[in-house]
């Protein structure tokens, strides 16, 4: 067993990034490998290298089995920077890809269409690796599958070393790699497990205080965000710390929060010519971006960036949501439904698409060129590498006068005509159903604060084309237009199911509430645990993997059990459906004992537990102009509501006897209702004396 474990000391080396000065290769093969007709652009990337890469299927594990060889399991994206950086070293390389073929089944994974084997190999990576963990990741399994390897981004010639090591070790110890396959198997089932919550008391308010007061301590209290780099924007936890900030009349959480949205709008991590937000940011600052741009971060900031104008009336968060939105339709929406992610890097350079030397910018600006400097930083501040600036601002649109704003969004004009001219980051052109679903959501939400009708019709149309393309034979697929695609996951169906609760709540359509009931109900046949609340990620007919995850914690996306809790919660109430309800609060329960110990990787879960915490609001608009009122009332922000409404009658439980020829909004929180009025101003008093 030793010798196994020796191995892995290799690992903890071979995590680091390559220097810039990393060498490239050199070689392409001229004859395709087994992944010419996949649909992924990830995959495509791969299809001419030398190594005899296969997808993840039959054919390969079979072949494995068969010639009892090591699987070499290499997972990435196509906007991975240093996926790239690999696959130019190593994978295209000729005599890194004649010992892959020596030794091992080698099978190339895009993350995005199996999140689920991703999860399986990243859990075995971190076990094995003191929680490190990333992209690309490489891991070595036994012919079954069981991990012994793992790591992320090696250089070649330790790619070398290790490929020699792993494929020379198997032949003479199968039985000690059997061992330490099961023992790292069992690491991670142990892992996954959840504390148990002994008392079986759901989630209290002091319990909620002492979560939040721990968390403070991270806070960057000058640029936002946590204590460190590299820096991600993290929107569930900031949609949660909002609203505690509000339920807990917290004036440092709600300032927090501020902070954050001011400092990422102003940094380099956002887009300041086209807009959108960029992966992450590496330094503390907000500053320098990983320039890939993918489309589930850009949702769910539009989402918070919308909720945090109804609240804060920013004109620099209205700013953000018109431009982000407005980036997405020109560079990431396809016929169908919108595309994945934005490459970090065009032509071999990251960034190169998106910064700015001197004299390009003195060339559009002439004259202007001082002014547009101090705006946006050409200086020492925001100098980045090889002499190009990474544009940034100083000041907020609310803190900048009229003329330097029309400066601005002329100057963002004139160079966003002048990027058009260069070579584009690369397109993965694949549409994900829970991502575009996250969009559906965020499209709702900027309805919510501006009342463009716009995003209200785009909101549909991403719904209608998730149903129309995307739902076969009563089941989810997870891409779209792909052959043979995957199955939907847990994430696909719940975050569609979030955007339908929404669009009800938009619209007082009851269809939509309709269809999430019968997404619900496939949930619970092909996901849900007997032994357990929380339910399985993949369902019982998809591939069985040597563990069958469950995805608890949030992480930048919130998990799916956190996101189906909410589902549940939601649509009991709207529904009058108390086992649904239950259901949401056995959920929390499972998971509160774990929250303790990291509350912003439960910040999903505590979004719940503000609603069962400090109550929640039933806002139900009835009459001729319920519609038209609850555009009104949605305007300011608050939390914890659920609304509902008909111009008709109805037979929904919250309806039910409250229609009449004028239109009247019932307030009612846990059951008690207050008298019904007909202002909306008046209602949303009647929210806050709710809160008091």
């Amino acid at each position: 067993m030793k010798i196994w474990i020796c191995i892995f000391s290799i690992v903890l080396i071979g995590c680091a990034h390559p220097s810039k000065e990393a060498h490239e290769t050199k070689s392409i093969n001229e004859k395709a490998n087994h992944l010419i007709n996949e649909t992924s652009p990830y995959l495509k990337q791969h299809a001419y290298n030398p190594v005899e890469w296969y997808p993840w299927g039959d054919e390969a594990l079979a072949r494995a089995k068969k010639e009892d060889k090591l699987l070499l399991i290499s997972i990435g994206y196509s906007a991975c920077h240093w996926c790239h950086v690999m696959a130019h070293e190593s994978f295209e390389d000729s005599t890194v890809a004649a010992l892959m073929n020596k030794y091992f089944i080698n099978i190339k994974i895009d993350r995005e269409e199996r999140p689920d084997i991703d999860q399986v190999y990243m859990d075995a990576v971190q076990l094995m690796n003191e929680g490190r963990g990333g992209w690309p990741l490489n891991a070595i399994a036994l012919p079954d599958g069981g991990p012994l390897f793992g790591g992320t981004y090696f250089p070649k010639d330790q790619w070398l070393n290790i490929l020699k090591k792993m494929g020379e070790l198997y032949p003479k110890d199968k039985v000690k790699a059997k061992e330490f396959a099961a023992k790292i198997t069992a690491g991670i089932k142990s892992n996954n497990q959840l504390i148990q919550n002994d008392d079986k008391v759901l989630i209290k308010e002091d319990y909620l205080n002492k979560t939040v007061e721990t968390w403070k301590n991270s806070f960057d209290s000058r640029n936002g965000g946590v204590k460190r780099a590299p820096k991600f924007p993290m929107p569930n936890n900031f949609e949660f710390l909002l609203d505690y900030g509000i339920l807990a009349q917290e004036g440092e959480l709600k300032s927090h929060v501020e902070l954050t949205l001011d400092k990422m709008a102003m940094g380099g991590i956002y887009d300041q010519v086209g807009g959108g937000f960029a992966r992450y940011s590496v330094d503390k600052v907000w500053k320098v971006p990983h320039f890939e741009k993918m489309l589930y971060d850009n949702a769910q900031l539009i989402s918070l960036y919308s909720k945090a104008y109804r609240f804060y009336k920013k004109e620099e968060y209205k700013h953000v949501v018109t431009q982000s939105i407005n980036f997405l339709q020109r560079e990431m929406k396809g016929e169908q439904l919108y595309y994945s992610a934005l490459d970090a890097d065009s032509e071999g350079e990251e960034g190169k698409f998106y910064v700015w030397n001197i004299e390009e910018l003195k060339e559009v600006f002439n004259q202007d060129f001082e002014q547009f400097s101090v705006l946006y930083n050409i200086n020492n501040k925001g100098i980045w590498e090889h002499g190009n600036y990474i544009l940034q601002r100083d000041k907020t649109y609310d803190q900048l006068t009229e003329v330097e704003r029309d400066f601005l969004a002329k100057a963002n004009r004139l160079l966003l005509k002048k990027r058009t001219k260069r070579i584009r980051p690369g397109l993965d052109d694949k549409s994900i159903v829970s991502w575009n679903a996250l969009l559906l959501s965020a499209y709702i939400e900027a309805y919510n604060a501006f009342g463009d009708k716009r995003y209200l019709e785009e909101a549909k149309w991403i719904s209608d084309n998730i149903k129309e393309s995307c739902f076969k034979e009563g089941k989810l697929i997870r891409i779209l237009n792909k052959e043979e695609s995957t199955e939907a996951f847990l994430d696909d169906y719940v975050f569609w199911a979030e955007g339908l609760i929404k669009l009800y709540e938009c619209t007082f359509d009851e269809r939509y509430l309709s269809e999430v009931t019968k997404l619900i109900e496939i949930v619970d046949a092909d996901f849900s645990d007997p032994s357990s609340p929380m339910f399985y990620y993949y369902s019982e007919r998809g591939d069985q993997l040597f563990h069958r995850p469950k995805e608890i914690m949030d992480n930048v996306i919130p998990s799916s059990n956190s996101a189906l809790a909410n589902v549940f919660y939601r649509l009991g109430i709207h529904l009058g459906n108390k086992v649904y309800e239950e259901k949401s609060k056995e959920m929390l329960l499972e998971v509160q004992s774990s929250i303790a110990r990291y509350g912003a990787g439960y910040s999903n879960w505590l979004r719940l537990a503000n609603n069962i915490v400090y109550g929640t609001n039933e806002v139900v608009f009835a009459g001729p102009e319920a519609v038209a009122y609850r555009d009104e009332f949605i305007k300011e922000y608050s939390t914890n509501i659920i609304v509902g409404g008909a111009e008709k009658q109805s037979e929904l439980p919250l309806l039910q006897n409250r229609i009449t020829e004028e239109t009247f909004i019932y307030v009612c929180k846990d059951g008690a209702c207050k008298l019904p009025v007909q202002k909306v101003e008046e209602a949303f008093k009647s929210i806050i004396s709710n809160l008091k």
